[in-house]
């Protein structure tokens, strides 16, 4: 499981497009001697109630996933692509009062999954 080692941090951005359709998020993670970033973009298609997430990362990451939502709870299915190949993920968010719970999974290759990172965002004040 991917956690933030000491002196790191992360800070996720996200506000509406123009148009109000989709919603742009850029995502930076930092520590003393290194600096990371994503950019994700989420949309809602309106004919078959599911949501869209496409995210770019500063490594050279690409994902695309369709999801939709179970209650309060997306829950995202698709795939990474990296240097190292491709591969297929799950992302499930769920909201909380403070903010939100991400959890991505990786398939295990025998038709399950295997929780790869797990991040708990707490929205800023103001």
């Amino acid at each position: 499981m991917a956690s933030l080692p000491a002196g790191v941090t992360l800070v996720e951005t996200c506000e509406w497009f123009v148009g109000d359709q989709h919603v742009v998020c850029q995502m930076r993670s930092r520590s003393s001697d290194w600096q990371r970033g994503a950019l994700t973009v989420f949309s809602y298609d309106a004919a078959d109630s599911s949501y869209a997430m496409t995210a770019f990362g500063s490594g050279g990451q690409q994902s695309v996933a369709r999801g939709r939502a179970r209650g309060d709870t997306l829950v995202f299915e698709g795939e990474l692509r990296t240097a190292a190949g491709q591969k297929r993920t799950r992302v499930t968010i769920v909201p909380r009062a403070d903010g939100f719970d991400l959890t991505e999974q990786d398939a295990d290759g025998q038709g399950g999954w295997r929780p790869s990172a797990r991040v708990r965002y707490i929205r800023a004040p103001g």
